[in-house]
This record gives C-alpha cells, sequence and structure tokens, in this order.
C-alpha cells in the first residue's frame, strides 16, 4: 500500500508533456519564386505576346531613359541630392541591364515558341533598335557638351561620377548587347534561309 501511495505521488509530481507550439516556417524565397513563376505560367502564348510586345519598345523606352533621366539629375535647378542619386544608380545598376537582356532574349524565344521559326521582319526591327540606347547615350553626351561650351548659359547642367557610370554602364550593355544577339539573330535566319531554299532545290 505504501509502494502504491509512493508511486501515485510521484506520477502526481511529473508534470505531464506540453504541447509543442508551431515553429514559424520563415522566408524561403525559393518556393515563394517557383509559386510566382507557376502564377506568371512563363510559357503560355499569352506571356510570350507580351514579350513580343515588351520587346518592340524596350530598347526605345531604355534610350528615353537614358537621355532625359541622366541630364536631369546633372540640373543644377533641381539639386538632387547625393543620397537620391546613389540610390537611383544602384536601381538602374541592379535592374535595368538585367530587364533588358531578359526581354530581348525572351523576344527571340517568343518568336520561336509561337511560331516555330524567327519573323523576319520582327527580327529586323529588333536589330536597329538595338542601337537606340547607344543614341541615347549619345544625346545626354550632347546635352552635356552644350551647357560646357556655353558656360551654363542656356542650361546649367553638370554630371557627376554617378551619372558618367549610369551612361558608362548603358553604352557597355549596348555593345553587349550588340555583339552578342545581333550575330545569334543573324546567323540563325541564314542558316533558316539556307535551310528553306536547300528544301526548294531538292523538291
Amino acid at each position: 500500500m505504501w509502494r502504491k501511495q509512493m508511486s501515485d505521488a510521484n506520477n502526481s509530481a511529473t508534470p505531464s508533456p506540453t504541447p509543442s507550439a508551431p515553429q514559424p516556417r520563415g522566408f524561403r524565397p525559393i518556393v515563394i519564386l517557383g509559386k510566382l513563376g507557376r502564377g506568371m505560367n512563363l510559357h503560355s502564348k499569352e506571356h510570350h505576346k507580351r514579350m513580343l510586345f515588351l520587346g518592340s519598345w524596350d530598347a526605345l523606352i531604355y534610350a528615353i531613359a537614358v537621355a532625359i533621366l541622366v541630364p536631369v539629375m546633372g540640373m543644377e535647378y533641381f539639386h538632387i541630392f547625393f543620397l537620391i542619386k546613389l540610390m537611383i544608380a544602384l536601381l538602374w545598376f541592379a535592374f535595368v541591364p538585367m530587364i533588358y537582356w531578359y526581354i530581348e532574349v525572351s523576344e527571340i524565344t517568343a518568336q520561336i515558341a509561337l511560331n516555330g521559326i524567327l519573323n523576319t521582319d520582327q527580327t529586323e526591327h529588333q536589330r536597329r533598335s538595338m542601337m537606340l540606347p547607344y543614341w541615347g547615350v549619345t544625346f545626354a553626351f550632347v546635352i552635356w557638351i552644350v551647357a560646357k561650351v556655353s558656360n551654363g548659359a542656356y542650361i546649367d547642367i553638370r554630371y557627376g561620377w554617378i551619372e558618367w557610370m549610369i551612361l558608362a554602364l548603358t553604352l557597355l550593355n549596348t555593345l553587349l548587347t550588340i555583339n552578342v544577339l545581333y550575330p545569334l539573330v543573324s546567323n540563325y535566319l541564314q542558316a533558316t534561309s539556307s535551310q528553306r531554299r536547300f528544301e526548294t532545290e531538292s523538291h
């Protein structure tokens, strides 16, 4: 009897295990990006059509953005603070070249996905528009030259290292696009035209 009472006392003194609280799942960027990609449906016809539309205008938007943004950043009238310029430059360096390349490459893959082949007119337009960011850089440079020669009589623009870095990165990005994508689409068109000519002659 005495042993039984001691055993019951020990059992009552032992705390019962409490259920563990659910642990926070935390931030899982890979899972979130996967869900985002499935939600965008990157292989759908609608997505490819959007890429073709964006590809028709991205180089022009890029050129206009450079031609307007850089002189505005250099204007003394606006007194843009250095930290604001630095934030604009960091966002520009981080996203603009990546987005531009993604749209340019997607324009090529979208044509093949929709038509099974590159469209000659669309490809010619893409090849011609690859030079547009270069002209945006040229325009911004000419504006700086005019301000420098006139000594601020017409417009007071002074470029610092941030403005020059944006222009240099844009020029480098344009040269890379021309040297990589231009030969790629040109060789593809030449190969497909040669194949068609061979098939026509064989028949």
